[in-house]
C-alpha cells in the first residue's frame, strides 16, 4: 500500500505544481477517514532550488528516494525546458543530473511509482522512465523526447506516433475515461 511519498524538486519548478503535490500528499486527513503518508521534500539537484523569485532548502537528499513507494515530479518552468518556440518542439536545456535519474531508474526498479505533473515528465524522459506510457500533457509542451511524449492528433507525424501504440486498459471513473496505452514492441 502506498504510504511513503517524496517531492522532488530542481531549479526552476513550478510552485503551483509543487503545492499542489504538497497538498494532495503532505496534509494529514486521516481525521477525515483518509491515508496519512509520510512526506518528504527532496533536493533534486544541490540546494538552494530556484522557483520564480524564492529559494528552497530541502531537508532531504536523493537517498530518501530509496524508501518512496511514490515519487512525485512537479512541473518545471520553460526556462528550465528552454522551449524552442520556432520549432514548435521542446527539449531540455541541460540534462538534469545524472544522479536523480539513477536515483528515479532505481527506484523504479525496485517498484516505486513515479507520477508526474505536466512538465515534470521531461525529467521522467530524460532518465528513460517513459517508454511506455501515453501522456496527455499542455499544448505548449506537445512533441518533443525523442518521440516518448505524444500531443492531441493533427499532425502526420503524430497520428504515426500514435498508431505506434496499443490500448490495454480503459477505465471510466466519475464521467471521466482513463485510458492506458503501451508501445507496440520493434515501434
Amino acid at each position: 500500500m502506498l504510504r511513503n511519498v517524496a517531492a522532488v524538486l530542481v531549479n526552476g519548478f513550478l510552485p503551483f505544481e509543487f503545492g499542489t503535490i504538497c497538498e494532495v500528499f503532505g496534509v494529514d486527513r486521516s481525521d477525515d477517514g483518509l491515508p496519512r503518508y509520510d512526506f518528504a521534500v527532496v533536493a533534486g539537484e544541490p540546494p538552494p532550488l530556484r522557483a520564480l523569485d524564492f529559494t528552497m532548502q530541502p531537508s532531504h537528499g536523493l537517498e530518501r528516494l530509496e524508501q518512496a513507494d511514490l515519487i512525485a515530479l512537479p512541473a518545471v518552468s520553460d526556462v528550465r525546458l528552454s522551449l524552442d518556440a520556432d520549432s514548435g518542439a521542446c527539449a531540455p536545456a541541460r540534462r538534469f543530473p545524472e544522479d536523480l535519474l539513477e536515483a528515479l531508474r532505481r527506484a523504479v526498479d525496485r517498484g516505486a511509482r513515479v507520477l508526474s505533473v505536466c512538465s515534470g515528465a521531461f525529467i521522467l524522459g530524460d532518465a528513460g522512465l517513459l517508454d511506455d506510457l501515453c501522456l496527455t500533457l499542455s499544448p505548449v509542451l506537445e512533441g518533443g523526447m525523442a518521440g516518448r511524449i505524444l500531443a492531441p492528433p493533427g499532425a502526420a507525424a503524430r497520428h504515426d506516433a500514435a498508431a505506434r501504440q496499443s490500448l490495454v486498459h480503459v477505465l471510466e471513473d466519475d464521467g471521466n475515461l482513463l485510458c492506458r496505452y503501451l508501445r507496440v514492441p520493434g515501434s
